[in-house]
């Protein structure tokens, strides 16, 4: 299941991914707590619920029945700018997938990309990581980074960064649906052992191997 708001750009890669069939998992249906993306899901002829008063505050139950009812076996929140409550987070442990606009844990929360520009950072960068009930701390899966010039607006950063942000949570669904990553004391990690055919090398960040740590 694929929970949603208003913003496109991450539901959209997804879509295109499925529709190529990238991922070895059915798309079972779209949630969004407003109907604003309804049609393009519709394009794709999968379901679209709207759970989600005039506020876009969702009626949790109803939420818990809808992933009951397609038998869900992982949620990932494409932009959905909703908190959710324990009572979803715990029933799905390590089973719901967010993106966060940010390298975290620096700025988690509303606004990442304007607290970036107001501290003035020259990196910036978005995270894909399991949803806990402490905001935005769950366990990172994948992050990635970009410059930020010096003269950069939050709307230059935030163009920076959703492609990103895409990118990072096409990865993070990749790995969980490739039984890639265990969850430990609140980290992840690879399996050493895992099916996936990426090696971990491409999963983490660090200095070429040809240039020599001092």
């Amino acid at each position: 299941a694929v929970f949603v708001t208003k913003e496109s750009h991450c539901l959209r890669a997804i879509l295109e991914a499925y529709a190529t069939d990238e991922f070895d998992a059915e798309l079972s249906v779209v949630i969004g707590n407003h109907d604003d993306l309804e049609p393009l899901v519709t394009q794709y002829e999968i379901p679209f619920i709207d759970i989600g008063d005039e506020s876009g505050i969702p009626d949790e139950d109803q939420i818990l029945s809808v992933l009951d009812e397609y038998q869900i076996d992982l949620a990932v929140l494409a932009r959905y700018m909703r908190i959710l409550s324990p009572k979803i987070v715990f029933r799905y442990e390590d089973r719901i997938i967010n993106v966060h606009p940010s390298l975290l844990p620096s700025f988690p929360g509303a606004a990442a990309y304007r607290q970036a520009k107001e501290e003035g950072v020259r990196i910036a960068g978005v995270t894909a990581h399991y949803v806990t009930t402490d905001l935005d701390q769950g366990p990172i899966i994948t992050q990635r980074a970009f410059d930020v010039p010096d003269d950069a607006s939050v709307e230059t950063i935030r163009n920076r960064g959703q492609p990103l942000e895409a990118d990072a949570l096409l990865e993070a669904i990749q790995l969980h649906l490739d039984n890639a990553i265990s969850v430990h004391r609140g980290r992840t990690g690879l399996h050493s052992s895992s099916d996936s055919s990426a090696s971990e090398s491409e999963y983490q960040l660090g200095l070429p191997e040809d240039l020599e740590t001092v």
